[in-house]
């Protein structure tokens, strides 16, 4: 199985740097993934860094270029771009834990029907600063994201640690391009779930 992990970013460097490296640090094989990075016209230089990072990184890693036209166009873009079966979306503030890929793959290999989805488990990092904001935003998080689930539905189908089977989103799915903090993941989640999607609770 060959995973693409498809991240969307747009000037945030240095925590996208960080996720990089955990994905270097991966226990699944660097020959059987690639990593595409869809920038949204990033003006920090974080498109050449990319650039110079992919020129090392012990995995095949892509740019994908855009016009600066938002979540969901950035995201699309960089999902059609993706060359896996398996789409494994991470936002580009997260940092992956060593089995994360490994787990998502084991998955998919255990359920194979193209509506099957994977969403993983979030926790906040504890190097952030407890601001206030952090420390009310903790429990929703684990919350949202308890260890005792095996499957979730639509409304937990958050970019963060996602994936799917790249046909089934392609002729089902796939973002609207819609302002800032409108929630598109959970909508597009939605949408895939009245086409037959299941998604399926990791702890990774």
């Amino acid at each position: 199985m060959f995973l693409s992990v498809e991240i969307s970013s747009y000037n945030r460097w240095p925590i996208l740097r960080q996720g990089l490296d955990c994905l270097a640090a991966q226990t699944f094989p660097a020959s059987r993934f690639e990593v595409v990075v869809s920038d949204d016209a990033s003006t920090d230089g974080t498109r050449e860094r990319i650039l110079e990072y992919a020129s090392r990184a012990p995995f095949e890693m892509r740019l994908v270029d855009n016009d600066h036209a938002g979540c969901g166009a950035t995201h699309n873009s960089g999902i059609r771009a993706a060359r896996g079966d398996i789409v494994v979306m991470m936002a580009d503030d997260v940092l992956a834990t060593p089995g994360l890929l490994a787990e998502h793959a084991r998955l998919h290999e255990a359920h194979p029907d193209p509506a099957v989805g994977v969403v993983g488990r979030l926790e906040q990092s504890r190097t952030l600063p407890r601001t206030q904001f952090q420390l009310a935003w903790d429990p929703v998080v684990n919350a949202m994201f308890p260890k005792d689930r095996e499957e979730v539905d639509y409304r937990d189908f958050w970019v963060n640690n996602l994936s799917f089977k790249k046909d089934f989103m392609l002729k089902y799915g796939m973002f609207h391009s819609w302002p800032v903090g409108s929630h598109e993941d959970v909508e597009l989640g939605y949408r895939l779930q009245q086409n037959g999607m299941r998604l399926l609770f990791s702890d990774a």
